[in-house]
């Protein structure tokens, strides 16, 4: 029996590709590969068979004992020792065929099983893709709708935190006093008021004559301003200042500002001191961290507080984004009857000025003459 192993690999090899490319349109990887899996099957008898026929090589083969028999028998020995040179020429022959047979199983069967994984990796996408119906596609995230309902619970409970109206309106007066005396004055232009609540600021500049203008981004604080007949924009106070032109306001305010995330006020500041005049002011209030008493209230009982600002990270904002601090004022000072007794002792004094230090500090920022950042 004669093997031509070139023809079987061209034939096998034939049938893979054919195979193959019929399989790809099946979902089953199984049902796909039955044929190649009969041609490699067959390929592994036609290997074994080859290593029979080496091992029978030079071997006299079965006969009957009949003297023809005997007779043929000495005469095929003979001529095999004549042929003593050619013999081994057709053993190595031999082993090397069954050695290419072997190393051409292996590595079929390793195609094989690539190409099966493969298929099955494929049909698996497939899978996935009728199950979503089309390929994945990123899709924007969806635009939060304000809460009317917590807007108005949120503004309430700041307005309580704000203290009495009357109270406050006292204490922003006498900061717009204060801007009114400064020398050199300050620059014509609005009076922005970041985030301006329930309008104590927007009321006191506008009663002195000054275009104050608030943004908000609380439905209720909105609502309630615009009834009191002041100028407010609602939406995203950064949103909004980033929309204004460079030196454009004569004083910016932001008040109880610190409620945002610190990535949010280092943005809000740095727009802020772009919107500024040169000369013009921001004046800048938080919660005051150094109370341990007002910063637990505040932190605890108001839930728009981000974390308190202390007053060092807030001056450091300021210049670095090219403003100056001129000047600090504390607000909400405790009465004298809140902190602990026996205060004419030293240790008590200390832990008065810890418990019971202002709960806000307020911090007054000018832009010099030239662009922000170019003192720094």
């Amino acid at each position: 029996m004669q093997i031509h192993i070139r023809e079987v690999v061209r034939e096998i090899r034939s049938r893979i590709l054919s195979e193959n490319s019929r399989a790809s349109s099946s979902d089953d990887p199984g049902a796909a590969f039955l044929p190649l899996r009969d041609e490699i099957t067959n390929l592994g008898y036609s290997y074994e068979r080859l290593c029979a026929i080496r091992h029978n090589v030079g071997r006299m083969p079965p006969s009957p004992s009949t003297l023809r028999a005997r007779l043929g028998g000495v005469l095929v020995h003979i001529v095999r020792r004549m042929l003593f040179w050619y013999t081994p020429q057709i053993h190595a022959f031999h082993n090397g065929t069954v050695e290419l047979g072997e190393n051409l199983c292996s590595v079929v069967e390793k195609q094989y099983a690539a190409l099966r994984s493969l298929h099955a990796e494929i049909a698996e996408l497939r899978a996935e893709l009728r199950i979503y119906g089309k390929p994945p596609t990123l899709q924007p995230a969806p635009v939060t709708a304000p809460d009317p309902c917590y807007d108005h619970l949120l503004f309430q409970l700041q307005n309580q935190h704000a203290g009495p109206e009357p109270e406050r309106l006292a204490e922003l007066q006498e900061y717009a006093a204060a801007i009114e005396e400064r020398t050199p004055p300050v620059p014509d232009g609005p009076w922005l008021d970041i985030g301006c609540g329930r309008g104590d600021w927007l009321t006191v500049a506008s009663e002195k004559g000054f275009e104050a203008i608030g943004v908000d981004d609380n439905v209720a604080a909105i609502e309630h301003c615009r009834a009191r007949g002041l100028n407010v924009i609602a939406g995203d106070p950064i949103a909004t200042l980033e929309r204004m032109g460079d030196a454009t306001c004569g004083i910016v305010t932001a008040f109880q500002a610190d409620r945002r995330s610190p990535s949010y006020m280092a943005r809000l500041l740095r727009t802020a001191a772009r919107i500024l005049k040169p000369e013009g002011l921001l004046l800048f209030e938080a919660s005051n961290p150094a109370s341990l008493v007002g910063a637990g209230e505040e932190l605890w009982a108001n839930p728009a507080v981000t974390r308190p600002l202390p007053i060092s990270t807030a001056e450091f904002l300021l210049r670095y984004f090219g403003l100056e601090i001129v000047g600090r004022h504390d607000g909400g000072e405790y009465a004298a009857g809140d902190s602990l007794p026996f205060r004419q002792l030293e240790f008590i004094q200390q832990l008065n000025s810890c418990l019971y230090a202002p709960r806000r500090y307020v911090l007054v920022a000018r832009r010099p003459a030239g662009p922000p950042g170019a003192d720094s």
